[in-house]
């Protein structure tokens, strides 16, 4: 579950996951926060892609508030994608019995003797994205995922021969630019069309050569660490 947290007046993208072991706290939230740091015994984090990263930088005392209640626990460094502040079990056992509603995003649990209500993030449905809204978007690094879409149709061809099927822009586009765009798509028939075999060969026949007794991968697909990142981009 999703909610804001806050650091003073700094939000704080706040992950509640029951199925991470430990809290994590990403290194740019402890830096634009000045927070104070200690080193401890390396601990190896398995990351839901199934690739592990190791860590050894603690931020002991971190507090935060959640819906005016203040909060403090002790928190790993460590880059995690997609939020600021990861509460696992060590934080969630701490907090004796929990009511956990997920279809109302609601979670209660005492406080002492204060009931606290925490209420997280609805999903909001998909919905139409206009060009300068998405290019705002894709500079914002908080987005997980932004995607535009472009609804392609099948047309017949109009030449002689066999009819090729084409790709035609339609709908949302504007008139002049889907005029143009079309014109190409029948200029360039021939490389639009839908294949029916295999490429011919070339001077040059590329292949992918696997390892002996490997297997070829078949994981879902999840984002890269931040290290691995850094390091394909060098």
């Amino acid at each position: 579950m999703r909610v804001t947290g806050h650091v003073g007046k700094t939000p704080v993208n706040t992950l509640i996951d029951c199925g991470s072991s430990h809290n994590f706290v990403h290194p740019e939230l402890v830096n634009k926060l000045g927070l104070r740091v200690q080193g401890v015994p390396s601990l190896v984090v398995e990351v839901a892609d199934g690739n592990k990263i190791t860590t050894n930088t603690l931020c002991a005392g971190f507090t935060w508030k959640l819906q005016n209640q203040t909060f403090k626990t002790d928190a790993m460094v460590l880059p995690v994608e997609g939020c600021d502040l990861v509460l696992g079990v060590q934080w969630l056992s701490t907090l004796g019995d929990i009511k956990w509603n997920f279809g109302e995003l609601k979670m209660e649990f005492l406080s002492g003797k204060r009931r606290v209500v925490l209420r997280g993030k609805e999903q909001h449905a998909i919905q139409l994205v206009k060009r300068r809204t998405m290019q705002r978007i894709l500079h914002k690094p908080e987005q997980i995922a932004s995607a535009q879409l472009c609804f392609l149709v099948p047309v017949q061809s109009t030449t002689d021969g066999p009819a090729a099927s084409l790709c035609q822009v339609t709908s949302s586009t504007p008139d002049s630019e889907a005029n143009e765009l079309n014109e190409v798509l029948m200029e360039f028939e021939d490389v639009f069309k839908e294949p029916s075999e295999l490429p011919p060969h070339r001077d040059h026949d590329h292949q992918i050569l696997l390892k002996e007794e490997t297997t070829p991968v078949n994981v879902r697909p999840y984002r890269y660490p931040v290290f691995k990142k850094m390091r394909l981009k060098n």
